[in-house]
């Protein structure tokens, strides 16, 4: 099976390429808002803050996105959150420089912030409504490499700032998020319904079912959380996306501090270093869809055994420091491996979710693990810079390839490193699944 099977469902593709719009306007949007921010005050704690602003609605908002986007047409709320997006970027140049700007810019960070947190669950859970189950494979592979393949549209966010300024590159920002409300414009509607059976009866004001939403939240919420934790296999699931984020996050922050110990002028190296790891997480997430078929009969071993191999290649790729081209070419080598196998990992971890979860709870289970998922990469963050501090950069990445090997370990004897083979898939008339 290849992605030309995924994408040869129309909606599906509609999505796909929304979301690739999307994604490029995410690129110029965080960098753009970094830039700003640094050119106009140079103040490191205001891009902090930035970040901040940026995560925590997410963290704190998945779970009730996720019940919203059981209950409300998901086509809508992601055409609608396009829209909004894309208004809400541009008044940053309508303030332009002044007094009012950073204020500005760290509301918009939140307002985004607090759009993600529904965007997200809802194009998760719309995934399994435009795709057959032996697509879903495939689908969430071309999902993961357009995630990965905007890591490393970050450098070109950076070239449209440099052509354009700083300022009007949120209108290349917002252009992007209007194209991908175009785009998820051309998914049917029906297939936007979060499940048959829920009443879409033309009779209903907009203004009822809007209470309805608000009223069951709060029990969906703590509905979401005990079926989780009824399941040991979904909370195996949740727990090991949530190790995958802890893990990924001091990568993000100690790799631009190891970079000048390579024999390479500094932004070079970095640039070298992010590039490098996002490059073989995009060719991770290609090898999943080309050899789904392995990935189905050996799920179980391969995420949890896949795990302990990026540790062992992260610390490979820092155990020593590189002195030659050489040298420098194996750090890279080792990077983008490890890139691949932590795509190659957290692609069948996701499907397996989606498999096992009944429809009408795919969005409360993603905003459940977006919400964990979240907080672990937020807290991630904040920690690795502490002890870059007090034991440097290659000591925190050697700790972190430690980490997922000794991750890995814990889930051997675990309900998810069991699953192999056929799974029993989700039930939307029983509400319940088991592996």
């Amino acid at each position: 099976m290849s992605f030309r099977s995924a994408l040869s469902h129309r909606g599906f593709r509609a999505l796909w390429f929304g979301q690739v719009a999307s994604r490029v306007g995410d690129s110029v949007h965080e960098i753009a808002l970094i830039w700003v921010v640094y050119e106009v005050t140079g103040d490191p704690t205001l891009l902090s803050l930035t970040f901040v602003a940026s995560f925590l609605p997410t963290t704190v908002l998945s779970l009730p996105g996720g019940a919203i986007a059981d209950r409300v047409n998901r086509k809508h709320l992601l055409v609608g959150s396009d829209v909004v997006r894309g208004a809400v970027v541009l008044v940053i140049p309508a303030v332009g420089r002044g007094e009012l700007l950073v204020p500005t810019i760290l509301a918009v960070a939140l307002f985004t912030g607090i759009i993600d947190a529904f965007d997200g669950p809802a194009r998760s859970a719309i995934i399994p409504q435009l795709v057959p189950d032996d697509d879903l494979e495939s689908a969430n592979s071309l999902k993961e490499l357009t995630f990965s393949v905007s890591q490393m549209f970050f450098a070109g966010g950076g070239a449209v700032i440099a052509v354009v300024g700083s300022f009007d590159a949120f209108y290349v920002d917002a252009g992007s998020f209007f194209l991908s409300a175009l785009f998820v414009l051309a998914i049917p509607s029906e297939r936007g319904r979060p499940s048959p059976d829920e009443d879409q009866s033309p009779k209903r004001t907009f203004r009822a079912r809007l209470r309805s939403v608000v009223r069951e939240t709060k029990r969906d919420i703590s509905d979401s959380l005990g079926y989780v934790a009824d399941h040991p296999l979904l909370t195996n699931l949740v727990a090991f996306q949530v190790g995958l984020q802890f893990t990924l996050a001091p990568i993000n922050v100690a790799l631009p501090v190891y970079a000048p110990s390579l024999p390479l002028e500094g932004g070079f190296a970095i640039g070298l270093l992010y590039s490098a790891f996002f490059t073989g997480m995009t060719a991770g997430s290609l090898l999943v869809g080309r050899y789904d078929g392995l990935v189905h009969a050996y799920r179980g071993r391969l995420v949890v055994g896949g795990l302990p191999v990026f540790g062992l290649l992260l610390v490979l790729a820092v155990v020593r420091v590189p002195t030659t081209g050489v040298q420098t070419a194996a750090v890279l080598v080792s990077l983008a491996l490890a890139g691949a196998v932590f795509a190659a990992v957290r692609v069948p971890v996701t499907t397996l979710g989606q498999l096992v979860v009944p429809e009408e709870r795919l969005g409360r289970y993603s905003s459940v693990v977006g919400v964990f998922s979240s907080l672990a990469f937020v807290v991630g963050l904040g920690l690795t810079g502490p002890v870059v501090d007090a034991f440097g950069s290659r000591a925190t990445l050697l700790g972190v390839g430690a980490l997922g090997i000794l991750l890995g370990g814990l889930f051997v004897g675990q309900p998810l490193g069991q699953i192999s083979g056929e799974v029993q898939t989700r039930t939307a008339s029983t509400g319940e699944s088991n592996a």
